[in-house]
């Protein structure tokens, strides 16, 4: 039997990203879970955005923010940057970040991969605002070409929690078509 559940919208997983941004010679990094990949060809991607945030009036200025993956052993750095704003606090200097600065990007070098994205739309959810964006150019700090799915350990939020999703492989895109 089903019952009407009234608590927070749950879907998982919810990706969890850094996103740098700057304007005006302000700069910021906050931590993202409500994002996602929007369109392959061009290539979109969708982050969602409270309003109050102090990153939400850096991107609705510039247009721009790039997203920086950040793999399990910065876990720490990521819940502050969720839980701390730019308004009163460096957070690249508080998590230790090393910046990477690339026209008018900045990329957190502890990262391993990196979407730099220019803002093309803008819509008011109510409590969020969704950025849709072009996916301008693509980074890796991976040690070698081809090895960034075999390196990068992801994070992903699903309230109030975070996860790895690398623990064991369950199968590969397309296995199914063959059974």
């Amino acid at each position: 039997m089903i019952s009407k559940y009234e608590g927070d919208l749950l879907l998982t997983p919810c990706p969890t990203l850094l996103v740098t941004s700057k304007y005006d010679k302000i700069e910021n990094v906050l931590t993202v879970a409500w994002a996602g990949i929007a369109s392959s060809k061009p290539e979109y991607i969708t982050i969602s955005i409270n309003p109050k945030r102090y990153s939400y009036h850096l991107i609705a200025q510039s247009k721009k923010f790039c997203i920086n993956i950040p793999d399990r052993n910065l876990l720490q750095q990521v819940d502050y940057c969720g839980s701390h704003s730019g308004r009163f606090t460096d957070k690249f200097s508080d998590c230790g970040f090393s910046k990477i600065e690339l026209a008018d990007f900045i990329l957190i070098e502890q990262c391993k991969f990196y979407l730099l994205c220019d803002v093309e739309n803008e819509i008011d959810l109510g409590s969020h605002h969704l950025f849709v964006a072009r996916v301008r150019e693509k980074y890796s700090n991976s040690s070698e070409e081809g090895q960034i799915y075999r390196e990068l350990q992801p994070l992903v939020y699903y309230r109030p929690y975070y996860f790895g999703i690398k623990e064991k492989i369950l199968g590969e895109y397309g296995f199914s078509a063959h059974r």
